[in-house]
């Protein structure tokens, strides 16, 4: 018999949105921002692709800061231009269909927070 049920705490959304990310250990001026898309998002964590050369200094259990930017033409609001939050790394994996580029996934550490661009 085969079981349908769902592991997972939150259901997800699928949503390219476009982000950034960073280490959040240290200065600002220690580590660079750089840029992915998501491929799902949930009230726990998200998973995100980006290129290959970007996950190389990252590791698992590490902590991000993260951005998530909303498209102004669904969400006309000031307030709602981008999401923020700080995750950690619970997974970093090749995309067998996707070459040079990754997949990672996240868990939030706190709340996602709406901020102004």
């Amino acid at each position: 018999m085969i079981s349908c049920f769902e592991k997972r705490r939150h259901q997800r959304l699928n949503a390219a949105l476009q982000l950034t990310f960073k280490k959040s250990n240290g200065s600002d001026a220690e580590h660079p921002e750089h840029r992915g898309v998501t491929a799902n998002i949930s009230m726990g964590g998200l998973y995100f692709i980006c290129s290959d050369w970007q996950v190389q200094s990252l590791n698992l259990d590490e902590t991000l800061r993260v951005t998530i930017m909303i498209p102004r033409q669904h969400y006309d609001y000031a307030w709602s231009s981008t999401l923020k939050t700080t995750a950690r790394i619970v997974r970093i994996e090749p995309m067998p269909d996707r070459p040079q580029q990754n997949g990672v996934a996240l868990s939030f550490l706190e709340d996602l927070r709406f901020t102004n661009a």
